[in-house]
Formats: C-alpha cells, structure tokens, sequence
C-alpha cells in the first residue's frame, strides 16, 4: 500500500510539474493604422510583450529566456504571386546589428531550459528521476509541437490573400537591452523573381538579456 501511494505521488509529481497545454490563437485583427504598406503588399506586427500574453498564447515567460516572439500579419493586394519566407523577416537593433529568426524547436527548448528534474531525484531517486524525466520529455515535445503549429511559414499569396503566425529571434550575446527594432519583412514575385520589402518599427519591446539582468540583482556595495 506504501509503494502505491508512492506511485501515485510520483506520477502526480511528475505530471503537475512537467506539462505543456497547448493554447488556441485567434485569428488577428488588424487595424489599418497598423499597416504597413507599400506597392501594394502591407505587413503587420505585434510583438508579444506583456507577461499575461506571453502565458496566455505561448505559456512561457519569454524574456526569462530571452526571447523575442512577433505575431505577424501579410497580405499581398497586388496581382502578382508574392512569396513570404520566415527565413526572408531580418530584426534590425538600433545599433545596425541584424540577425534572422530562431526556429520554433529551438525557442521550445530553450523555454524548456529552465525545467529540472534534480528534486525528484534528491526527493525519490531514481525512480523519482525517471518519471519526472518523462514528464519532462512528454511537456517539450507538446510545447515543441505547438510552437511550430503557431509558426509563420512560407507561402505563396495571391491577390488579397494573407497569411500569419509567429517568429521567433534570440538576439545574439553581446546585444545588450534595447527598448525598439526594426522588422524587414520580403516579399518575392514568383515571376520577376525580385524581392520588395517592408520595414515595420518596432517600439515598447523590453528587451534585457540574462547578462543585464543579473547584473541588476547584484548587490552594490560601499566602496
């Protein structure tokens, strides 16, 4: 009766604190201030800053992790066959720095990071390990799934077509705190093969890396 007791802790431990439910994202309203315009393919973003938001859609505290999510929207109103790529959105820091977006993999386990499986196994030991390891597994590949689920991926637009999803960047190290970027967003004609592009500003985003902050919470003490 002990060891089913036990059991069923470890299971309960394992599951309540190592699990992943995936959220549902409402198809996004634009408003036509927040267009972007120009030759007739427009482009929208809305960085996921605020911590309610960033739990409510991505159940993650991404600036813990140093993580920049944008919600992008694009519509092509021209008669062309206009190409949008993820690979194709480059972030620009005020300081000209640039670098292009982290795959979704990649942010889910790097979310993932801060999880640990050392209490059960000082509390249970092995046995505690190998089902708090599991949950663990079982909570990255659901989150794993679900952030590549909300991606923007590629895709060929007609006239008035649209599409949108999330981007993911990780500045690189040394890219210090920063409050704007500037997003550029491609579109290729399919036909012409040539590229148009978009520049969205981007402002509010609150950016302070692992570095920053803990230099932060460090004492300071009287010389």
């Amino acid at each position: 009766m002990r060891y089913s007791a036990l059991g069923l802790t470890l299971v309960l431990f394992g599951t309540g604190c190592a699990s992943y439910a995936p959220s549902s994202v409402p198809t996004p309203t634009v408003q036509p201030a927040d267009w972007h315009v120009k030759n007739g393919l427009a482009a929208a973003v809305y960085p996921v800053v605020e911590e309610e938001q960033q739990q409510k859609l991505l159940n993650a505290d991404l600036k813990e992790a140093d993580v920049i999510a944008l919600q992008v929207i694009v519509e092509n109103r021209t008669k062309r066959m206009m190409l949008v790529r993820p690979l194709d959105l480059v972030l620009t820091l005020p300081n000209q720095r640039t670098f292009g977006p982290t795959s979704a993999a990649s942010v889910a386990n790097k979310v993932e990071e801060n999880g640990s499986v050392v209490g059960p196994a000082l509390a249970f030991g092995i046995i505690g390990y190998m089902v708090a390891s599991g949950a663990e597994d079982d909570a990255k590949q659901a989150r794993v799934a679900d952030y590549d689920a909300k991606s923007f991926r590629s895709k060929s637009l007609a006239k008035n077509q649209s599409t949108h999803g999330f981007v993911f960047f990780i500045p690189p190290p040394g890219s210090g705190a920063f409050e704007e970027a500037t997003l550029s967003v491609f579109f290729v004609d399919e036909q012409a093969a040539t590229t148009e592009e978009i520049q969205v500003p981007l402002t509010q985003l609150g950016f302070e890396p692992e570095e920053v902050r803990e230099k932060k919470e460090q004492p300071e003490y009287p010389n």
